[in-house]
């Protein structure tokens, strides 16, 4: 490997492209290169300078990787650091209340909340790393969204007057994640690539999949809520998980589908989030 197609790969550290968009967007910029050598070589300048002035004159590796990776991926990186540096703010705001105002602070919650938000905001600094890994990316904002939807539930049942703002700040919280995970999806797929019709069929899809997917969760919690509020903490509160994971599983099948039959991947998303909600429940009836 030369001295250029070193700089190139230092260059895709920085963006989190998949492989296959990596090896076309590696020979672009190689070859960019390669034009501006040349250039070099026929003023007059020796192949190891010019490959030196080439590289300076192309820019910065990390310049021009974070360059590539919010034109590619646009606020990827900020939406993960808005969203992990909330959280690990909320933590520490809402652990002071509880420890100075209801003097019944939750180390275990704190603990729960700094190390999601750390997750997070670790994620945005390597984006280009586990960019690459879009669904467990996924998974990953789909657990943050859920603690903090549990933590939503949690506040409700304070005093409004004082924890309005920390519903809010939950709230927006709980928007900024979403729009990460929708984004993350659609990212993951091919759809820049599609005319203009494919690409609104595919983010129709990856809309109403994510719908799907915040019901199935709003009704696991419900039930949750329901069991811990008459029965208490137990073995069979684990039930209300089931769906949850039943639809992770079946999510990353549905990013890839998404993208090649998008119209279709609505009715089977609609279905499976049903059975995913239904026949755990019916089978908790049953026994």
């Amino acid at each position: 490997m030369n001295r250029m197609e070193k700089h190139i790969q230092q260059v895709l550290q920085e963006t989190q492209c998949a492989a296959e968009e990596r090896e076309e967007l590696e020979e672009e910029l190689l070859t960019h290169l390669q034009e501006l050598k040349q250039s070099y070589i026929a003023q007059g300048e020796s192949e190891t300078k010019a490959e030196k002035l080439a590289i300076v004159q192309f820019g910065g590796s990390k310049l021009i990787g974070r360059g590539l990776q919010e034109s590619m991926y646009p606020w990827q990186r900020g939406l993960l650091y808005i969203i992990g540096i909330a959280s690990l703010l909320f933590g520490v705001l809402f652990h002071l209340y509880t420890l100075y105002v209801l003097q019944e602070p939750s180390i275990g919650w704190l603990a729960i909340q700094l190390t999601a938000g750390a997750f997070i905001t670790l994620a945005a600094i390597n984006i280009a790393f586990i960019g690459k890994h879009p669904y467990f990316l996924h998974v990953m904002g789909m657990l943050h969204l859920i603690w903090h939807a549990i933590t939503y539930l949690f506040i409700q049942g304070m005093p409004m007057n004082q924890v309005f703002l920390f519903l809010v700040y939950l709230i927006l919280l709980i928007g900024f994640q979403l729009v990460f995970l929708f984004r993350n999806s659609y990212f993951s797929s091919a759809a820049p690539n599609e005319d203009a019709r494919k690409r609104w069929e595919i983010k129709i899809g990856y809309t109403l999949n994510l719908v799907f997917g915040m019901a199935v969760i709003a009704i696991a919690l419900f039930f949750l809520w329901g069991l811990l509020l008459f029965t208490g903490w137990s073995m069979m509160a684990l039930y209300a998980f089931i769906p949850i994971l039943v639809w992770f599983v079946f999510y990353k099948y549905q990013m890839k589908f998404i993208a090649r039959k998008p119209v279709v991947s609505i009715l089977t998303g609609l279905l499976f989030s049903a059975l995913a909600v239904a026949v755990p429940y019916a089978i908790l009836v049953i026994v």
